[in-house]
């Protein structure tokens, strides 16, 4: 097995006009994110069990279940599942100028206890997230 297969897509996880809607509320927001740039990275983030806690559990109730799917698919689901998650984050990158470099999260102990990550993409910037 290589770890590319371990990555799943699941289309259209949240409902494209929830999607629009989320995007609409965050982009109403002023100032409500704080600004990243440091050379590996380049974007806007608003936590948002801070500012829309309803939303955050939202955001992970759907995450659950697709993790659940996720364990069972892969049969380990007998052997490992969620436990907690890390504050539920929005980023927004800038047309042509926001960056994700890669990278590796584990720089601690506490870090190093994450075994899962979902993205939930609100769009799909035309097709350029690779």
């Amino acid at each position: 097995m290589k770890l590319t297969d371990l990555i799943h897509v699941y289309p259209e996880a949240v409902d494209p006009n929830s999607c629009k809607d989320i995007i609409d509320i965050v982009n109403s927001i002023p100032n409500a994110g704080t600004s990243y740039n440091n050379g590996l990275y380049k974007f806007e983030q608003i936590n948002v069990n801070q500012t829309m806690p309803e939303l955050a559990h939202e955001f992970a109730s759907i995450v659950a279940g697709y993790a659940s799917n996720y364990f069972k698919t892969l049969q380990v689901d007998q052997y490992i599942g969620l436990q907690s998650f890390e504050e539920v984050r929005i980023k927004k990158y800038l047309k042509g100028d926001g960056e994700f470099r890669p990278h590796i999260d584990v720089d601690n102990l506490e870090s190093a206890k994450r075994y899962l990550v979902a993205i939930l993409y609100l769009n799909d910037n035309n097709g350029v997230t690779d």
